[in-house]
């Protein structure tokens, strides 16, 4: 008779970062075409790494695009680049791309801006 094996089943998630429920407003800028398109989308969960939004569009996976939110605090804009990574539907996993320490500290800012 074969002996049972131990479970070992665990659902913690693997991610580099936290991620926070936000429900925030947010646009995304396209680029191409020798044109800039803004789209209409609703921010869901944000980490330092990324952001899933919503955008009722079909995008790529692969795209890059520069995700557009207004600060509570600010009267511009910040605007971070971004990957997408991910899709469903039109939910899209959004892997930021910054590239100095600055960006990282908008990101840090948003976080506790939306916190």
């Amino acid at each position: 008779m074969r002996r049972a094996r131990k479970k070992t089943t665990d659902f913690s998630p693997k991610r580099r970062w936290p991620r926070q429920k936000v429900d925030v407003p947010v646009r995304l800028v396209l680029r191409g075409y020798n044109r800039t398109f803004l789209v209409e989308g609703c921010g869901n969960d944000l980490s330092e790494g990324g952001m899933l939004v919503f955008a009722g569009l079909q995008l790529p996976v692969g795209r890059e695009v520069e995700v557009e939110i207004q600060l509570p605090e600010s009267r511009e804009p910040l605007r971070l680049p971004a990957t997408i990574r991910d899709r469903d539907r039109s939910f899209y996993g959004l892997e930021f791309t910054v590239s100095n320490s600055e960006q990282q500290s908008q990101i840090a800012r948003l976080r506790q801006s939306l916190a």
